[in-house]
């Protein structure tokens, strides 16, 4: 795609009186033509949209003038540098393959809004559009903001698992020995082995591969 460019087809006509600046890193023709689809129909001539390359986004995070990014999972480490050290961050949401966000986020977490699986209905992503292009928290204290209705997708898919044994289970997923979460969760190993039996029961695993399996997946938002 060429570097900053509006995506404009005769399908899709020019939008006036634009103030809302939103920038599209994602790696897929397709999506992108669902985002714009999905951003015109909820507010024509208001929002001035544009899929950007790396450099550019960049830049213009840097510059402060980018209002709302969707952002390819990716291409999150191109920018993520900028989206720390900029004073007017905008308002970030990163796009995936993956089911749900996992815990590949990790501490980059902070400088997002919110998490998008792609292959998700085209309804859930108008929800989504709804609460970002509504909000109008200021840039500073967004990432504080517990009562916001998509920061929840930030997070992994719950397990129906105690605090506890969901600990041990992101270990797991991990790669952790039953030695080495016993010695990072303070406990014996034969309690991680009795916690062990309660994750497979729960999680209807047959055997300790399984359990594997299933948490190394759950890790990466699979």
């Amino acid at each position: 795609m060429k570097e900053g460019r509006n995506l404009l087809t005769s399908t899709q006509p020019k939008l006036e009186n634009r103030d809302l600046q939103l920038g599209i890193l994602v790696d897929s023709e397709i999506f992108v033509r669902g985002l714009y689809d999905a951003v015109s129909n909820y507010a024509p001539g208001t929002i001035d949209v544009r899929v950007l390359t790396p450099g550019v986004a960049e830049r213009e995070i840097s510059r402060g003038v980018i209002d709302v990014l969707i952002l390819d999972n990716k291409l999150r480490s191109s920018v993520i540098t900028a989206l720390c050290e900029t004073s007017k961050s905008p308002k970030v949401i990163v796009v995936s393959d993956q089911s749900h966000a996992g815990l590949t986020l990790g501490k980059d977490k902070d400088n997002l809004c919110g998490f998008f699986p792609a292959r998700a209905p085209a309804r859930d992503l108008d929800c989504l559009l709804n609460s970002i292009l509504e909000c109008h928290t200021q840039p500073g204290s967004k990432r504080r903001c517990m009562e916001c209705p998509i920061s929840c997708t930030l997070e992994p898919r719950k397990l129906s698992l105690s605090r506890r044994e969901a600990e041990i289970f992101e270990l797991i997923g991990r790669l952790y020995s039953n030695k080495d979460i016993a010695n990072e969760l303070s406990i014996s190993v034969k309690t991680v082995e009795a916690h062990f039996t309660n994750i497979r029961r729960k999680l209807n695993l047959n055997n300790s591969r399984e359990v594997l399996k299933r948490a190394i997946l759950w890790v990466e938002g699979r």
